[in-house]
């Protein structure tokens, strides 16, 4: 993805963010005036900060929508129903920064055991899709910023979904595991 299309993507959920907490309205851009590459089916996820903190953050897993539909609909599901946050408010807009991550297709990832999974992920690249049973957990790739041990980075996924910690040690392993990049396009400071 190029940059000019990284931009595209931030002003639409930039615009879609501004259309719905000052206006009421659901902003979709129009498929006709976007690039192919943002009218073919994508997967993201638009987190948005307040003074550098996590302010709300909420994407897609599988691409169903076309990807600038898919990022306006998610910024304005970020800033308005993240169950961790209250709704943003008009008078925050202006302080809000966001970035959208745009997720590559999930690769399932098969192991043995927990130290095999741990070994088998990249720091930095990976993001990773947790499920087991009908819990699941994702963290984006730049997460590896905050959490930079594949052990550690494991056990937030757990604590994040509720999975009980004692499934990672589980043999034969009962979590499945689905890795994936993305490209993070972020709003100019």
């Amino acid at each position: 993805m190029d940059e000019t299309t990284k931009r595209l993507l931030v002003r639409i959920a930039r615009h879609s963010l501004v259309e719905y907490l000052l206006n009421c309205r659901q902003y979709e851009p129009s498929l006709e005036e976007l690039p192919e590459e943002l009218r073919q089916p994508g997967a993201s996820f638009v987190t948005l900060y307040l003074e550098g903190e996590l302010r709300g953050c909420v994407g897609s897993v599988e691409p169903r929508y076309p990807l600038g539909i898919d990022v306006a609909r998610n910024a304005v599901i970020a800033a308005s129903q993240d169950p961790r946050f209250p709704p943003l408010s008009p008078a925050e807009l202006d302080c809000v920064r966001l970035s959208v991550t745009v997720l590559n297709p999930l690769q399932p990832l098969i192991y043995a055991d927990e130290t095999d999974l741990a070994q088998k992920l990249r720091p930095g690249v990976d993001g990773v899709l947790m499920t087991w049973q009908m819990r699941r957990s994702l963290l984006l790739p730049q997460v590896w910023e905050n959490i930079d041990d594949p052990h550690d980075f494991l056990l937030a996924l757990t604590y994040k979904a509720g999975i009980p910690v004692r499934e990672l040690t589980a043999t034969p392993p009962t979590i499945n595991v689905h890795t994936f990049t993305a490209e993070l396009c972020s709003e100019d400071e």
